[in-house]
């Protein structure tokens, strides 16, 4: 990588996106400068930026998690009538779901808590399932908990503020969203009134895929068609949250 590329980036690994029909012989159809925007600091999660790719309607979509919430770009091959748009490898490349001018909806479709969103097509429609940030606030806790343990000067602070994060992220159960053949957005799984301007709300199932006030279902993970129907795989944070919220609910020292 040429030394100027890796100073516009503050020296982090560049995103570059290649295509093959077979597996040996790749073309390159983007490079970080498609995604500078979400290159800066500030954006980066703890699991990596780029999440996942997928092909519907002759068009890629390609998501990225940020810690501005999930970004997703619309890509293809540029027309005639869009040579004077595309990147210089003959593409196009808008992030429908972000934070520039080409942008339709906000990061994370309005929620900067679904820093993540794994697309799935089923019965012509393009679903994304989103993710909150559960893990980040795990490892930082994790970080000031061994701090308020271990050193001289504990980092009570930084433990605090992790159990606030817990607490956001609890409060931001996992939603779907479906895209329609015609370009319309519709909330599939969500709560109402977090069902943002522009989007459709179409939910039978609250956000947590249930109708309770309390659900730790942070992600919806993985998706399959079984017999005609969508099976999403979902995961719940307390299997990880547990560990720090023993500390504070009197379990670990069973406190009344």
């Amino acid at each position: 990588v040429d030394a100027g590329d890796l100073a516009q980036t503050g020296g982090k690994a560049l995103i570059d996106v290649y295509s093959t029909t077979n597996g040996t012989d790749y073309e390159r159809i983007a490079d970080y400068k498609d995604f500078l925007q979400y290159e800066q600091e500030g954006y980066f999660g703890s699991g990596g930026d780029v999440w996942d790719i997928v092909e519907y309607n002759g068009s890629l979509y390609f998501t990225l998690m940020t810690n501005h919430g999930a970004i997703v770009y619309e890509a293809h091959k540029a027309t005639e009538a869009e040579k004077d748009i595309a990147n210089e490898y003959g593409w196009v490349w808008t992030d429908i779901v972000g934070e520039t001018e080409n942008s339709i909806y906000e990061p994370g479709f309005g929620n900067v808590l679904n820093y993540a969103a794994s697309p799935y097509i089923f019965n012509g429609d393009l679903y994304f399932l989103t993710f909150s940030n559960a893990m980040e606030s795990i490892i930082y806790g994790a970080g000031g908990l061994v701090s308020t343990l271990m050193s001289d000067s504990p980092d009570m602070q930084s433990f605090f503020n992790s159990l606030k994060m817990m607490d956001e992220n609890f409060d931001n159960e996992t939603s779907v969203f479906r895209m329609k053949a015609d370009g319309t957005v519709q909330m599939v799984v969500g709560d109402e009134e977090k069902c943002p301007e522009g989007i459709e709300y179409e939910a039978i199932f609250k956000a947590g895929c249930n109708d309770e006030d309390y659900s730790t279902t942070q992600y919806n993970w993985r998706a399959a068609v079984y017999n005609g129907k969508l099976y999403i795989g979902t995961f719940d944070c307390y299997a990880m949250s547990k560990y720090m919220t023993k500390l504070t609910n009197g379990d670990l020292f069973e406190m009344n």
